[in-house]
């Protein structure tokens, strides 16, 4: 069996980003690295090395503004021009897919312009955009809100054709479900929960520092880690001894370095890898309080085995953290401590790496990958 992949988000170094290329590495070890090909609507490049796949990459340049609104007014997903929807019929008509996999529920009016022969079509939901354009409604400022619409607009007429035309639709969690038959009165098909591929290197593991314990903060520059990480700086930081010491690392959290830093918190901002940060982590913590979906950052840090202490919001979705659950600022002080002092020679925590294992490893998902797409050995 064939499969085309559609995605924008392969290269991106935040969550969205690592569950796409976790989903390409499993959906490829699943069908056959030789029957397997990914579509990039524009130019793309970054750190990340594809596997040994069928790369269908272009030169033309991610859509300007007045681009993007030319695609709107013409009914294709905001990122797809017409040049690539022609092509992308091309690659279609001549490989003749079982299936065309959509890694976003974003692409889907695409398949107004495009013959899909006898190909299913397989949508991953990364969360149920009716949901999130209604937390955003309700949580941003209007300037933000009047930006962000015609795209949450664009993308949901997207989603809505997903729903309508795919063979399976995949969420994320019980709750993801839940969410997807209220505002869609249909029930999703499968779900699959976030997980990241295995990194973890044991000869990594970090001794403990006694009398200094680093807490960890992973994210990007987005409203609810903003309203998260302030709250958590305010309510929790300055109730710890000074032997303890937070970093804020994530894509543009620079930005917030001169309002938010002080003697016990250090805003680090964007890197290029994450690994040695979680490394050298005591705990990480997880202060989230909207959103949907399930949070890539809580399984990245079990992976390398962590304790990951964080709000129901970030623990959503998952099993076995309930130890790690903080419902008050008063929580999190109080687990912080504990776990902290409970480290007696490593930094880390081999139940916390045990639940990734058992739970949100590729090993785990490529079975079920190929339970949905049906391949018998």
């Amino acid at each position: 069996m064939k499969a085309l992949m559609i995605t924008e988000e392969y290269f991106i170094n935040e969550g969205g980003g690592a569950y796409t290329r976790s989903l390409v590495s499993v959906i490829s070890e699943a069908l056959g690295y030789d029957n397997v090909w990914l579509f990039f609507p524009y130019e793309m490049h970054g750190a990340y090395s594809c596997p040994p796949i069928h790369i269908e990459s272009t030169e033309e340049k991610k859509p300007k503004k007045i681009h993007k609104i030319i695609n709107m007014m013409y009914g294709r997903p905001l990122n797809i021009s017409k040049k690539r929807v022609i092509e992308l019929n091309q690659i279609i008509g001549r490989e003749k897919f079982d299936y065309i996999i959509f890694l976003r529920s974003k692409y889907g009016r695409v398949l107004n312009h495009i013959d899909i022969g006898n190909s299913q079509i397989i949508t991953f939901y990364h969360d149920v955009l009716a949901l999130a354009i209604k937390n955003r409604l309700m949580n941003s400022r209007i300037t933000t809100l009047v930006l962000a619409l015609p795209r949450l607009i664009s993308d949901y007429k997207d989603e809505k054709v997903c729903l309508k035309s795919s063979t399976k639709n995949i969420v994320l969690s019980e709750r993801e479900k839940a969410v997807f038959e209220l505002y869609y009165k249909k029930n999703p098909d499968e779900i699959i929960p976030i997980f990241v591929n295995d990194c973890f290197d044991k000869k990594k593991i970090v001794p403990v520092e006694k009398n200094h314990y680093n807490i960890l903060f992973v994210g990007s520059y987005y409203w609810p880690n903003l309203k998260g990480i302030r709250w958590f700086a305010d309510k929790v930081m300055p109730y710890l001894s000074p032997e303890y010491t937070l970093y804020i690392v994530g894509n543009k959290l620079e930005f917030i370095r001169e309002e938010i830093e002080s003697f016990n918190i250090k805003v680090i901002g964007t890197v290029d890898d994450l690994s040695q940060w979680y490394y050298d982590a005591d705990v990480v913590v997880g202060p989230i309080f909207d959103g949907t979906g399930m949070k890539v950052k809580t399984v990245e840090a079990i992976m390398y085995g962590k304790v990951y202490l964080g709000t129901p919001e970030a623990l959503s979705g998952y099993s076995g953290l309930d130890d790690y659950l903080c419902m008050s600022d008063k929580d999190f002080i109080e687990k912080i401590e504990k776990y902290c002092s409970t480290q007696k020679t490593y930094k880390y925590n081999d139940y916390a790496r045990q639940i990734y294992i058992n739970n949100y490893s590729r090993d785990v998902i490529v079975t079920k990958m190929k339970q949905i797409l049906e391949i018998n050995n």
